[in-house]
């Protein structure tokens, strides 16, 4: 017996026909004559995390160039579950009254490798920090050029951060990172935006035990 459609953890799926993505029994996959469609199909969901969590085999990447940026890539300022009363300005999507750094970045183009329809993301333009590679901004494009959302990220340097916590076993070892502390995007299509305030987040991995259970398929598919 099969099993119709394959679980993609973090990833929303488009409607597509049940031969196209198949489970057998044995845990084998099959595809069907459409499985490129089905490919397709498939993109992460909205989570906050927009531009950090891609599948790079649905898109063609090319190196734009290198140009200069200012960007809040070590924050300064405490955003929620720190301060949950912080001001973001009257749209409530500012982080200007925070610390911003003057660096240079890597900026790269991804344009989809079929043509997708509605308000799919067509093509994007991400700007990485050159020395860490953390994202610093993005934006994206329908298939008609249209702008879809642009948006800026908000990090925090490990090694200024009080009482980081160590490396599972290895409590010497540096742990060296620029943590994801905030996002804030302007939805153009729908005339709004969102932001993200992820103070607290670190980049600490976990124990091996710990790491193991997460990686179960239990876990993983969220016992269904």
């Amino acid at each position: 017996t099969g099993v119709e459609g394959i679980y993609m953890p973090s990833f929303s799926v488009g409607v597509v026909k049940p031969t196209v993505l198949a489970v057998s029994g044995g845990g084998g996959v099959t595809g069907g004559g459409t499985g490129a469609a089905a490919a397709s199909s498939i993109t992460t969901k909205r989570s906050g995390f927009e531009g950090m969590e891609l599948r790079p085999n649905l898109y063609e990447m090319r190196l734009l160039g290198v140009q200069d940026v200012l960007t809040p890539i070590n924050a300064s300022n405490p955003a929620f579950p720190a301060a949950p009363d912080r001001e973001f300005g009257p749209w409530g999507l500012s982080y200007a009254s925070d610390r911003w750094d003057l660096r240079r970045a890597v900026v790269v183009e991804g344009r989809s490798k079929q043509r997708r329809g509605g308000q799919q993301v067509e093509r994007f333009v991400q700007y990485f920090d050159a020395q860490s590679l953390a994202p610093l901004y993005y934006a994206s494009w329908d298939v008609r050029d249209e702008a879809i959302d642009v948006g800026m990220y908000v990090g925090r340097w490990s090694e200024e951060r009080e009482g980081y916590k160590r490396w599972p076993g290895e409590p010497e070892r540096p742990i060296r990172v620029i943590d994801p502390s905030g996002a804030s995007f302007a939805n153009l299509q729908e005339d709004g935006g969102w932001r993200r305030e992820s103070w607290d987040v670190i980049g600490t991995p976990p124990e091996d035990r710990i790491l193991k259970r997460m990686l179960s398929v239990g876990n993983l598919t969220k016992r269904r």
